[in-house]
């Protein structure tokens, strides 16, 4: 099995699609966030997949500012769930799907399982797995 894994530094949302001037366009942010996981995957030399594929996600979230200095320290040492992040943890899968089209694997719909989590740390930023699924049971 061979397997890919690399980080990228910081988190972006896949933006809804935008309307104006009679066409469709993705909106800035996604577009150059997705040119930058892109970029960081060839960078780590990720080989492009034909079959089915394996995504492990593990998205590090600095805790909230609000929260007191200690409270971080204790999120960020136990490496506490960010369940109290207000980020979709979906939002944050879709955007890494399609950033990696035509990079990792030929089409998103070849990626059959995905594995992810929210995890507090001192950046903001995901660990990125990628491996050919094996089609073992649920």
């Amino acid at each position: 099995m061979t397997e890919s894994l690399f980080w990228v530094d910081g988190i972006q949302v896949k933006q809804r699609p935008r309307f104006g001037g009679g066409r469709t366009y993705t909106p800035t942010a996604t577009a150059n966030y997705e040119e930058y996981v892109g970029f960081l995957a060839k960078k780590a030399k990720v080989p492009r997949r034909h079959g089915p594929v394996t995504l492990k996600l593990l998205f590090i979230l600095e805790p909230p500012t609000k929260w007191k200095a200690e409270e971080k320290r204790e999120a960020i040492r136990s490496q506490r769930f960010a369940h109290d992040k207000h980020v979709d943890l979906d939002n944050l899968v879709k955007i890494l799907c399609d950033a990696l089209n035509n990079i990792a694997w030929d089409d998103d719909q070849q990626v059959v399982e995905i594995i992810a989590t929210k995890r507090y740390g001192e950046r903001d930023g995901v660990w990125v797995r990628i491996y050919e699924s094996e089609g073992r049971d649920f």
